[in-house]
Order: C-alpha cells, then structure tokens, then sequence
C-alpha cells in the first residue's frame, strides 16, 4: 500500500517547490526596472547678440507697402531643471540702435533637440504705437539663436508712414557668454 502513495506524494512535493507566476515570492527574482534614458537638453544660459539682431519686417495694410530694418540688440536668458525634457527659460531682451531703446522681460522654454519658444516684446517701429507681446518659435543650434514671431502683430502708425502695418520679428543672434 504504501508503494501506491509514493507516486502521488511525488507530485505533490514536486508541486511545492514553485510556481512560474511571477507574483509568486519562491520563482526568483524579477529582472532590473530598465531605467528611462534622461534626455540632454542644450544649455542655451548665455547672452545672444548681433549688430542685426532684430529683422523687422512690416506691410502697411492699405496699400501693400511693405519694408524691412534692421536692429542691434541682446537677449540674456537663463535656464531652469527640466521636467520631461522641457527646462524652463526666463530673461531679458534688448533693443538698440537704429531702433528706439527698449527692454522686456522673456520667459518660454527649450526641448531637447533645440526648440526654442518665447514670449516677449519687440522692437518698436518708429512713429507707431508699441505693439503687443508675441510669441516666438525657433532654435539654438550651437551658438546660433533663430526665432521669428509666429502672431500676426498689426500697429497703427502716424506720420510719414501712417497707416496700419502688420509686422513680422525674426531674431538671429550668436552666444557670447
């Protein structure tokens, strides 16, 4: 009798010793959690300048005159920890000559691969009112700084140039510190 046992208690002690569940504690540890590579954002913390920083753009609406000037200027930005692949950016930017002297506090944030987005003024057409904050798009590639205002900004203007124009900021400017 006991002969006919011995088969059923081996099973049965071969059924104790583990599982393949691998919420079961007894079937070994679990692999490593493969961690999330961090993505390296570029520093872009620095003053951006050019003798042509600013390229303003502008059409005066009622007859489609449209002309360009150029602006000396800065920008100093800083750049805070990124979350996600984001890092917050804040500063300031100025407008020089030819181009009434202006500054503006900046603030947006850059991505991984460059993107650059801002939020700020502009410089001021000469005989217009001043126009509205924008919003920029671009890159930093290196140190090369490249934004265009991506809002439709329109301004009333007096004078040898009255009219309502619509203009258009474009940004270009190399870091030099």
């Amino acid at each position: 009798m006991r002969m006919k046992f011995l088969p059923l208690l081996s099973v049965l002690a071969l059924a104790a010793c583990g599982t393949d569940s691998p919420n079961d504690p007894t079937s070994g540890p679990s692999p490593a959690a493969v961690p999330t590579p961090q993505l390296s954002l570029p520093n872009i913390a620095g003053t951006y300048s050019a003798t042509n920083m600013w390229l303003v753009q502008f059409q005066r609406l009622n007859d489609g005159w449209r002309s360009s000037y150029n602006c000396t200027g800065t920008l100093t930005l800083s750049q805070g920890t990124a979350v996600g692949g984001v890092a917050p950016v804040s500063g300031f930017g100025v407008v020089g000559s030819p181009c009434a002297a202006i500054s503006f506090q900046l603030s947006g944030s850059v991505e991984a691969n460059g993107t650059l987005t801002l939020r700020g003024d502009g410089p001021r057409p000469p005989e217009c009112e001043a126009p509205r904050t924008t919003t920029y798009q671009g890159v930093v590639s290196g140190r090369t700084l490249s934004a265009r205002s991506t809002d439709t900004l329109t301004v009333s203007c007096v004078g040898s140039v009255e009219g309502t124009h619509r203009l258009d900021y474009i940004i270009t400017g190399l870091k030099t510190s």
